[in-house]
C-alpha cells in the first residue's frame, strides 16, 4: 500500500547499463540477471556513489516507497526489497513482496520482508533478500535466487517453527488464497496475497 509514483522510467534508466552488459555475455540466466541488478541498483540509484542506499530499521511506513528510499537513501527491509522488486519488474522478471507480519506469530518478536521472483525455467518463485537487507549482508555479499536458502539468517528452525505466517503480495484477488498482512497496517484487508507459509516452513526447518 506504498505510494504510487512513476518510477519506471527513474529505475530503468539507472539500471540500463547493468543489464546491457549482462546480455552481452552467452547463456544469461535469470540468476545472472538478479544478482547484477542486486550488486549495482544500490550505489546506481544513490544520491552519492560513495554512500549506496543502506538498511535502517524501523523505516516503515514513513519511507518505504521507492522514491522516498532513492530521496532518502535508506530504508528497512520493506523499502529495500518494494525497491529491489520494482528494479526486476523494470527488467522485466517477475517479483513480489513476501514475508512475515509476526516471528513466530508474535508481534513483539519483531517482522520482516524480502523478494520472492519467478524463475520461468523451473516454474517457481525462490526468495533473496536485498544486497543491504540482510542483517550480516553487505553490498560485497550479492544475494540470488540460486544460494542455499539456509545462508539466510532467517531461514531456520528457530524462526520457523510451525507459528510463523508468510505471506506473498498478489495483483490479483483471483488469484490469491488471502490477504497480504502487512506489520504496519494490519487491520488493512486491502491487499490482495498468497499464503506460503507451509513452503517456508519445509525449506528452512
Amino acid at each position: 500500500n506504498e505510494a504510487r509514483t512513476n518510477w519506471r522510467p527513474l529505475i530503468f534508466d539507472a539500471i540500463e547499463p547493468t543489464l546491457q552488459s549482462v546480455a552481452s555475455k552467452d547463456d544469461v540466466e535469470i540468476n545472472d540477471v538478479v544478482a547484477a541488478i542486486n550488486r549495482d541498483l544500490w550505489t546506481l540509484l544513490a544520491r552519492n556513489k560513495t554512500n549506496p542506499i543502506f538498511f535502517s530499521a524501523g523505516m516503515t511506513p514513513l519511507i518505504y516507497d521507492s522514491m522516498s528510499v532513492i530521496a532518502y537513501g535508506y530504508g528497512s527491509c520493506t523499502g529495500l526489497s518494494i525497491l529491489f522488486i520494482n528494479a526486476l519488474r523494470a527488467a522485466g522478471i517477475p517479483a513480489r513482496l513476501a514475508g512475515t507480519p509476526a516471528w513466530n506469530g508474535d508481534p513483539d518478536k519483531g517482522n520482516h520482508n524480502w523478494v520472492e521472483i519467478y524463475d520461468p525455467k523451473k516454474q517457481e518463485w525462490n526468495f533473496c533478500e536485498p544486497s543491504p537487507g540482510g542483517m550480516d549482508r553487505t553490498l560485497d555479499d550479492v544475494d540470488t535466487i540460486s544460494k542455499n536458502p539456509h545462508s539466510r539468517w532467517f531461514c531456520n528452525k528457530q524462526r520457523f517453527d510451525g507459528k510463523t505466517l508468510v505471506y506473498a503480495s498478489s495483483l490479483s484477488k483471483e488469484q490469491s488464497d488471502s490477504n497480504y498482512i502487512m506489520a504496519w497496517d494490519w487491520n488493512n484487508h486491502d491487499i490482495p496475497g498468497v499464503n506460503r507459509s507451509c513452503y517456508y516452513t519445509n525449506v528452512c526447518s
